[in-house]
């Protein structure tokens, strides 16, 4: 997570097997969390203590966001940003 004097909230809801990894006191899957700004859904995951994020459905305010963008494209205060374990089937 990048430095910075200014903090930012936002609302992360993990899906299956993610959900583990979310405080005790997320509600239906949902927490809100204040980073700081420059914050990415990498910076997120990491703090979550969650595994690597290459296989993970992630979507920012209902937008998938690319492998090649999550460390790098930066979370603003009121963003839903989900997490959602790969999808298998068959």
């Amino acid at each position: 997570m990048k430095s910075s004097a200014s903090t930012i909230r936002i609302r992360v809801k993990a899906t299956g097997l993610l959900a583990v990894h979310l405080p005790a006191t997320a509600k239906a899957g949902t927490i809100e969390l204040e980073v700081a700004e420059g914050t990415t859904s990498s910076d997120v995951i990491d703090r979550l203590g969650m595994p690597g994020d290459a296989r993970y459905l992630v979507i920012l305010n209902g937008h998938t966001v690319p492998r090649g963008e999550r460390g790098t494209r930066v979370l603003h205060s009121g963003d839903r940003l989900v997490l959602s374990p790969p999808l298998i089937g068959g």
